[in-house]
């Protein structure tokens, strides 16, 4: 079974759409090709072991509003990591994976923003500020 990892926006309790454009940004280093029709980013950090995609809204070019990532078959490469921590850190968002629940979030102050059930669904928040913070709690 392949493993997932999700980004959620949320402000004053409600979902809130990241510009296409900072998704972008957070992986250019990745020279993300980007398939419209699918909306999916395929990441490539050196070689085919460390690739994933990430699938966004379909209308994303369009819109450039993103309601949320999702990270196929996340792979452990600190850049990739570093991306989303951008995102992270730029939104009041959230970061769980399909196999581990706990939410991290760049600063817990976010908590606020985010809906109180969704928590209680998904686990005790943990803060996270680097690569390594978000691996160490996701061993694989």
């Amino acid at each position: 079974m392949a493993i997932e990892a999700f980004v959620w926006s949320y402000k004053n309790g409600e979902p809130t759409p990241i510009r296409l454009a900072n998704v972008l940004r957070a992986f250019e280093e990745a020279g993300a090709k980007w398939e419209l029709a699918s909306g999916c980013l395929h990441l490539e950090f050196g070689g085919a072991p460390h690739t994933c995609d990430v699938f966004v809204d379909t209308d994303a070019a369009e819109t450039d509003r993103v309601r949320g990532l999702m990270i196929s078959r996340p792979i452990r490469t600190a850049a990739l990591w570093q991306g989303v921590l951008r995102i992270l850190s730029e939104q009041h968002a959230i970061l769980f994976f399909s196999d581990d629940t706990t939410p991290r979030l760049w600063d817990l102050h976010s908590l606020e923003h985010i809906p109180a059930d969704l928590i209680a669904s998904l686990g005790t928040p943990l803060q996270v500020r680097t690569p390594e913070d978000i691996l160490a709690g996701h061993a694989r």
